[in-house]
């Protein structure tokens, strides 16, 4: 027994060399020898061992693993050392993983493979691609792993010309039509904005897999391409692909950008067959898309049933009661949310602002402040942004102003909340001063900017302000961008340059329902009603779907022209259209129907309004009063009166030309003298140009020259 265990004994097989005659140093040859493959047998076992820590996220383990290594002097091991980089950056420690690669004598491209990408998924990548220039200079070869950690670097930090240098070095190693280099690829250049090439790479590449697909449909997805990533996800399918849950996000989030909620239930019905309906992610998805497109009930339904919710889902669905403005439920579902221990989001405390914002909910929105305080949030530029709209909103620009002054660190989304709050309060010099401020910080406007900066021009008919602003923007590369555009043909238009407003329009790529409406306004506004009609029909032409804004400028100009089959025409657009009919069209269409003589139209117009305005019944009054219903528009006045509306400036004109023309002197003479008594309306000289009239006709022609008198003196002193 004792004879079998010396027999493999390192140390009997030494003494006989010894006894045999083979001498010491022979024997320590030997012993050199089994050293080395003891030491190999321990190497390959503790690499094992730090390699299932990686996996397991083990950091603990992996790190006792590490302190006997140091013991053993096996740290120093250029493979256990890239196992321990490896193990470290896995388990998220990258200052551990960077000191073990700082010490090493020896790297290999384990070693810096494993340092790189775990600084580019740690969200370092300014340090990832400082390696990656270090590691050139080493003579080592780049293999894929390399290539898809530096592209994952620079996609992180949105850096395009680096990564197309990196595309080159790929191309020339032979990586290019690699599928995970491919992938990485596509990922970086979608990331920085370059979908086209990114589209170019996915192409080219002969192998694909769903990461590469999903890669290239994440794309579209981010880029607001709905319909091509719902035609992507198609090709996907037809060449056998399974779409995973990335894929399933990507094609609800898809039809929740274009409201397209039939589609989005064949999405959703797919996914329940694969078995990924009741996924966090995929769920979430579906809340999303379903809030988007106007189904709340169904939103609700799904998320109720979800077995578990992230605080993404609880974000999706406080979202969209707060798109309709249901603060009961908003509210119910944050203290459901803070109940099941689910902690708020920046996201959460934006979308809780900005339904307090919207719902002029003033002590809940102070509270939500103070709660985002004690999260820690109220230095997030989202949630500042959101605070300083909130307060602007309730009319609390002090209160918004102290909130910008607290903030550590102010980008151009904080500003531009600012901006806006003075812009909305009418306060477009202070919003312009802002702006300028923020030049001089050093913050470079963005396209919000802008079109804050040209309405402020607008509202102060500033036409030189507006167009120095508008050379700013063309050099900044925005002129093109739709909602500028549209902001640059109202400003100008606004000012009295119909010109410069009609140039600018004519040149957009992309014209919104926003710059029609912009445009065709600007048209209505100096009384060119043929054009306006035309570019109507060009609007429709090119399937812009209109707005209320839009049938208003219409109308009334098909008014201004007596043009009363081009008014039915339009009469009929609406009535075909999905835009909600509201209170200004209808005002719009009695008007447009008395004034193009059809009274019938007018009144069938009138009688069906759900609810009526003091301009809704001055339209219909004065219909009559045109049109020779001088007895019926003096009986609407009394009726109006009578369910609870009281007269304006307006109305009290319509009905003294009424008295006027009937020569009713004492209905005519109780109405003027209970204006400003009884009505709280500010007198004005048409008013006391119809009283003139009134007792010219009834031939106090004496009151009447007292009343002319009178009518001087308001002259003078409006003079």
């Amino acid at each position: 027994m004792l004879y079998n265990s010396l027999v493999g004994s390192p140390w009997l097989r030494i003494s006989s060399f010894i006894w045999l005659g083979g001498g010491c140093q022979t024997a320590f040859q030997v012993l050199a020898c089994v050293k080395y493959q003891h030491t190999q047998i321990n190497v390959g076992k503790y690499v094992r061992e730090l390699q299932i820590c990686g996996k397991l996220k083990a950091y603990s383990k992996g790190k006792k693993i590490h302190s006997d290594l140091v013991k053993s002097g096996l740290e120093s091991n250029k493979y256990v050392a890239s196992t321990l980089v490896s193990m470290y950056a896995k388990c998220g420690s990258l200052a551990d993983a960077r000191q073990v690669f700082d010490r090493m004598h020896e790297r290999d491209l384990v070693a810096w493979n494993a340092i790189i990408g775990a600084y580019a998924k740690q969200g370092q990548g300014r340090e990832a691609l400082v390696l990656c220039r270090q590691l050139k200079k080493e003579a080592l070869k780049l293999d894929t792993v390399t290539f898809v950690s530096m592209l994952n670097a620079c996609a992180g930090l949105a850096t395009l010309e680096e990564g197309k240098s990196i595309h080159a070095e790929a191309v020339e190693a032979g990586y290019e039509l690699d599928v995970y280099v491919g992938t990485a690829l596509i990922d970086m250049y979608a990331k920085c904005g370059e979908v086209l090439r990114a589209r170019n790479v996915f192409d080219r590449m002969l192998k694909k897999n769903v990461v590469s697909w999903n890669a290239m449909i994440s794309g579209y997805a981010k880029q607001g391409s709905g319909n091509e990533v719902l035609r992507l996800c198609q090709q996907m399918k037809e060449q056998g692909f399974r779409p995973d849950g990335v894929t399933f996000v990507c094609m609800l989030n898809a039809c929740a950008t274009l409201e397209d909620i039939k589609h989005g239930k064949q999405v959703h019905e797919e996914a329940m067959q694969f078995g990924l309906a009741s996924d966090v992610f995929v769920g979430t998805a579906l809340v999303d898309m379903y809030a988007k497109c106007g189904s709340l009930f169904q939103a609700r339904q799904i998320f109720d049933e979800l077995p578990k919710k992230n605080v993404i889902t609880w974000n999706a669905m406080i979202a969209g009661y707060g798109q309709v403005e249901y603060s009961e439920e908003v509210l119910n579902l944050w203290k459901k949310m803070k109940g099941q221990g689910i902690r708020p989001s920046g996201v959460t405390f934006v979308y809780m602002l900005n339904a307090c914002a919207s719902l002029g909910l003033v002590n809940q929105g102070r509270k939500f402040h103070h709660e985002a305080m004690e999260a820690g949030f109220v230095s997030n530029v989202f949630v500042g942004a959101a605070l300083i709209d909130m307060y602007s909103k309730q009319g609390s620009l002090q209160l918004a102003n102290q909130v910008f002054d607290r903030m550590p660190r102010r980008d151009v989304v904080v500003w531009n909340s600012l901006i806006a709050g003075y812009a909305k309060h009418e306060n477009a010099s202070e919003a312009l001063r802002l702006f300028e401020e923020m030049k001089l910080q050093g913050l470079t406007p963005n396209a919000v900017t802008y079109v804050f900066m040209l309405n402020a021009c607008a509202s102060l008919e500033n036409v030189e302000q507006g167009k120095q602003i508008h050379l700013d923007l063309i050099e900044a590369g925005f002129e093109k961008d739709v909602f500028v555009g549209s902001a640059l043909v109202d400003m100008y238009a606004k000012c009295g340059s119909l010109q410069n407003s009609r140039h600018v329009f004519d040149g957009l790529l992309i014209k919104n329902v926003v710059s029609w409406n912009a445009m065709i306004a600007a048209h209505a506004k100096y009384g060119e009603a043929d054009e306006v009609l035309k570019l109507w029909h060009q609007m429709k032409h090119d399937h812009v779907q209109p707005t209320g804004l839009t049938f208003v400028s219409v109308l009334n100009s098909c008014a201004s022209l007596a043009a009363l089959e081009q008014g039915k025409e339009v009469y009929i657009d609406i009535l075909e259209s999905s835009t909600e009919v509201d209170i200004f069209v209808e005002v719009a269409l009695i008007n447009m129907f008395s004034k193009c003589g059809s009274l019938d139209l007018a009144w069938t117009t009138f009688s069906c309004m759900s609810q009526r305005d003091v301009v809704s019944w001055n339209a219909i009054i004065s219909g009559c009063s045109k049109y020779g219903n001088i007895i019926q528009a003096f009986q609407l006045f009394r009726q109006m009166q009578q369910e609870g509306l009281q007269p304006d400036e307006v109305t009290c004109l319509i009905v003294l030309s009424v008295c006027s023309h009937l020569g009713l002197l004492d209905e005519g003479c109780h109405l003027f003298y209970s204006m400003s008594r009884d009505h709280t309306v500010v007198v004005s000289l048409e008013h006391y140009n119809c009283m003139v009239d009134l007792f010219s006709r009834a031939g106090c022609l004496d009151i009447a020259d007292d009343f002319v008198g009178e009518c001087k003196k308001r002259m003078k002193l409006q003079n």
